[in-house]
């Protein structure tokens, strides 16, 4: 089994942008970091967002932000029902379109924080950021996205399904294009 993490491409497909500031806090930090916890209580109306990268072409998930994910046209159609399995799909709207932000519920408790390569503060010896993720095999979750406790803002997912097409098999059957699935575990 490998881990991918699943990154957007924005430097070679369009890609969405807040439009709104009232999604931000006084420090320009969006203010709805999906974390693993419900939104949609707090999701009244479509998050306003502005295309960026209007001359390169449109993908088939398109990437908001930092790297959150927005199923639209024929990707909300060939995995939506599945995502919503274990995500919210909370509406987005720009000029010309409209998607769902995949908000993928809970976090998944499959770090192995020892095997985990941190950067760390040179003068301390404190953690900092995780540089690559280490996993504990059997925790990890299959043939789904997910996000992990002590790096809840990546999105991971497996190649391998426990019924039928998982996410990372779907998209590579389907020629989705938009992401990128880069090798995170076992190196």
């Amino acid at each position: 089994m490998k881990v991918f993490k699943v990154v957007t491409k924005p430097d070679h497909y369009r890609s969405l942008l807040v439009k709104n500031d009232r999604w931000y806090d006084g420090e320009k930090r969006f203010r709805l970091l999906l974390d693993g916890s419900e939104k949609r209580s707090m999701w009244k109306r479509p998050l306003q967002a502005v295309v960026d990268g209007k001359r390169l072409p449109e993908p088939d998930i398109i990437g908001l932000g930092n790297g959150d994910l927005v199923l639209h046209k024929r990707s909300l159609d060939l995995l939506g029902p599945e995502i919503e399995k274990y995500a919210e799909l909370l509406p987005v709207s720009w000029k010309g379109g409209k998607g769902f932000l995949i908000n993928i519920l809970g976090l998944s408790d499959c770090m192995d924080k020892k095997a985990t390569i941190w950067l760390r503060d040179e003068e301390t010896g404190e953690r900092l950021i995780v540089e690559r993720v280490a996993f504990r095999k059997r925790r990890v979750p299959k043939g789904r996205m997910f996000r992990v406790r002590g790096e809840p803002y990546a999105v991971f997912c497996t190649d391998v399904s426990l019924d039928g097409d998982g996410f990372f098999t779907a998209v590579k059957r389907h020629r989705l294009s938009g992401i990128q699935f880069t090798e995170e575990w076992p190196l």
